[in-house]
């Protein structure tokens, strides 16, 4: 099966097309991580972005996100990132829905994912996965070590 796939499409089983849709810096930093984990066979088309300028000055960058349909389907596309900033929420939303009859797996980068992710700690809210970028700075044995120190240092301070 796999000789005839290969055959038929000119690629491996394993190779997934990848389309990401924002060329800010979430998205380059993405290229970069499939550019080091080539071993995954994720094969990067290209981007999607509606910046003029982008579009201009950036040659990966194949078309503007309102052609997104159109683009999947003649890239042969497997795997389509999302990464667009927080304010273009209605954007996405929108995307999503456009891209749901195809057959395509969606991802999501949330904008906020380069600002605290050596920080943030995937934890489940009511049986819902959530992401908490809140995560507390100590741990409990942090915590320990802190609280002793402190109450060494207040029975010194009063002797």
């Amino acid at each position: 099966m796999r000789i005839q796939f290969r055959r038929h499409t000119g690629r491996s089983v394993q190779d997934r097309n990848v389309l990401i849709i924002g060329a800010g810096p979430v998205g380059r930093e993405l290229q970069e991580k499939i550019a080091e984990h080539s071993y995954l066979g994720l094969k990067l088309v290209g981007f999607l972005d509606d910046d003029p300028s982008k579009r201009a000055t950036q040659v990966d960058i194949i078309g503007s996100i309102r052609n997104a349909h159109r683009i999947l389907l003649e890239n042969k596309i497997d795997d389509v990132v999302i990464a667009l900033p927080h304010r273009a929420f209605e954007k996405i939303n929108s995307l999503v829905t456009e891209l749901h009859d195809l057959p395509v797996k969606v991802w999501v980068i949330p904008d906020y994912f380069h600002l605290a992710l050596h920080k943030a700690v995937f934890d489940d809210f009511a049986g819902i996965p959530m992401l908490d970028l809140r995560a507390p700075a100590l741990n409990d044995y942090q915590r320990m070590t802190k609280r002793s120190f402190d109450i060494i240092i207040i029975l010194l301070a009063f002797r």
